[in-house]
This record gives structure tokens, sequence and C-alpha cells, in this order.
């Protein structure tokens, strides 16, 4: 029954937002509403590997800017076209990812955290030196070219064509991580490996394979993201590392809900939204994202889209309580009892 709720869901999210660039006239709307599919798609990859598989990894932010780079340069240098670059450039993620998981293998907890955030500490400058390459160095890569359709130009002033690449892309993304991938026995596998370790080596589950294609996984979605987004902004920079867009990606994680589908949806969208109103104050801005990540920690644990659940249980538990507490007439039925006695 819920998986039913969920996929009727979802496909009346999808049949809403297909008619929003027929509905939604202004340009910077459509605008965050672009980002916030690519963003879905990085949010979603995060959740496969830090929610189900339960590997603290912190390198998300560091494949999605490996993806834009690794497409952009394909389709400015190799002159690949740009869907092509884009596949390419996830496939060159996915590797680079499954390279980090070697050395990951070798430890647990924290220092999976702190080896996965020191990939996007060591990009800046590893961008800077490889200039020559085409990176574009400390200017960043520019000059990346439009996508196109057949004879059709995708062009930055109009952004419904940009909408529906996104949503595809997302569409596809979400529909591949939540209902095949952690569907099939290697989901099971992973979801056996967070919960109880040694009962998932029991059963004979090859962990060393299976973290190996979790951190492929979550790259080759999360390259993808950045690669489309590199053809968006026609342009790529190192700013992308800093921690200001990690904050942003995990509050949407976390307020949305860990291993709670959909509330990947909800996290992101929200805070898309929420993310632009907060430009106003950019010297707060880092700040009201860590307080927001801390606060939903502690409140909501298991995320927004599990608080009507929340909500609902704890009304019960008090009417259970109510209920058992005795009344007026069972303490007045009690006294006479005992007085007759």
């Amino acid at each position: 029954m819920k998986t039913r709720a969920s996929v009727i869901g979802s496909l009346i999210l999808l049949g809403v937002l297909a008619v929003v660039p027929w509905v939604v006239s202004n340009s910077y709307i459509m605008h965050i509403l672009i980002l916030a599919l690519i963003y879905l798609v990085v949010v979603a990859a995060w959740d496969l590997i830090m929610g189900f598989g339960g590997v603290f990894s912190f390198g998300q932010v560091a494949f999605f800017v490996i993806g834009a780079y690794a497409a952009g340069m394909l389709s400015v240098e190799l002159h690949l076209s740009p869907w092509l670059a884009m596949v390419a450039g996830a496939g060159v993620t996915a590797g680079v990812a499954a390279a980090l998981a070697l050395p990951v293998l070798r430890v647990r907890g924290d220092y999976v955290a702190l080896i996965t955030y020191a990939l996007a500490l060591l990009l800046p400058t590893l961008i800077v030196q490889g200039s020559f390459l085409g990176t574009g160095g400390s200017a960043g890569l520019v000059g990346v070219p439009n996508l196109t359709i057949g004879s059709y130009a995708f062009s930055p002033l109009v952004k419904g064509p940009w909408f529906y690449g996104a949503l595809v892309i997302a569409a596809l993304s979400i529909f591949l991580i939540y209902r095949v991938i952690l569907r099939s026995s290697f989901g099971l596998a992973l979801t056996a490996m967070r919960d109880a370790d040694g009962f998932a080596q029991s059963l004979g589950v090859n962990q060393y394979r299976t973290k190996i294609l979790l951190f492929a996984a979550s790259g080759l979605f999360t390259g993808l993201a950045g690669g489309y987004y590199a053809f968006y902004t026609a342009a790529v920079s190192q700013r992308l590392l800093g921690l200001d867009f990690f904050l942003l990606i995990m509050v949407m994680l976390t307020v949305g809900g860990l291993a709670r589908y959909p509330g990947v949806i909800v996290g992101t969208f929200i805070f898309a939204f929420t993310s632009e109103y907060l430009k106003i104050a950019p010297e707060w801005r880092m700040v009201i994202l860590g307080v927001i990540i801390i606060v939903a920690v502690l409140a909501l644990p298991q995320g927004l889209v599990a608080l009507p659940t929340s909500i609902r249980q704890a009304l019960g538990r008090r009417r259970r309580s109510n209920d058992s507490a005795p009344g007026p007439d069972k303490w007045t039925h009690a006294e006479g009892s005992g007085s007759a006695g």
C-alpha cells in the first residue's frame, strides 16, 4: 500500500512538473527549478551511499565537480557531442569514485568522511595546476557549448528545454535508484551491510565488491548531474567546491530524511528556493544552513517526510494514555468498593 502510494504520488508530481513551463513565465523561478532538479540527482545519489549504504561519504560535491569538468572538457577540447560528453563524464566520475572506494574500504566511521572530503580539498589545486589539460585553471572552464537535439540548439534565454532535460534526468535517476537499484539483490546487500554487518557477511555478501559498486553508482549519477550543470551554465568553476554548496546539499538530504523517500524531493525543492532567498544575507547564509542541519538532526532525525507519521504516533500514544488513566467514575467505584469492605 505504501509502495503504491509513493508511485502514485511520484506520477502526480511528474505530471505537475511537466506543465510548469506552460504556467510559469518568470525566468528566475524557472532557473531555480532547473537547479533544484539537478541538485535532486546529487541528493538522491548521496542518499544511496549514505542513507541506504550507511557509508558516511563526503565526496559528493567533488563527484559533481568532476562530472562537470569532465563533460565540459570532453566537449570543448575533444569536440565530443554534448550528450555523449555528458555520459562519458559520468563514466569518468564513476571510475574516480570507485578508485576512491579502495582506500575507504580500509577504514570505518569518521575516517571515511575525512578521506572522501579530502578529495574536495585536493581538487582546487589539481584544477589550477591542470590548466594545460584544459581545465581553465583558476579562471574556470568557459565556453562550454549548448546542448542540441538534431538541428535545435538549447538557448540560455529559453528555460523550457533546459527544464525538461533536467526533469528527464532527475526522473530517470530517481526511478533507477529507488525503484531498480534498491530493490535488486545489490540493494538488499546494501541495507544488510548497513543494519547488520556481521549478518551480511554470514549471508555471503561480498562487502569489498558491494562498496566499490556503491561508490561507482553514486559517482555515476552525481557526475551525470554535474555534466548537465556544466552545459546549462556554459561554465564550470572550482568555487563549487566551497563549503556553501556542500552545506546546501547536506541540508536538502538531512531535512528531507536519510533513506526516507520521497524525503529527498521534499528537502531539495524546499531548500532550492530557501537558498536563493538567503542570498539577501550572504554573510549569514552558511551560518543559517549550519543551524538548520543541527536542528534537523536533533528535532527531526527522520526528516520532514516522517513528520506526519511521528505526529500520528504521538497522538496515538496520548490517546491510549488517556484511555488507560482512571477517570472520576473509576475512582468513585474504587472508593465505594473500599468502604464496603
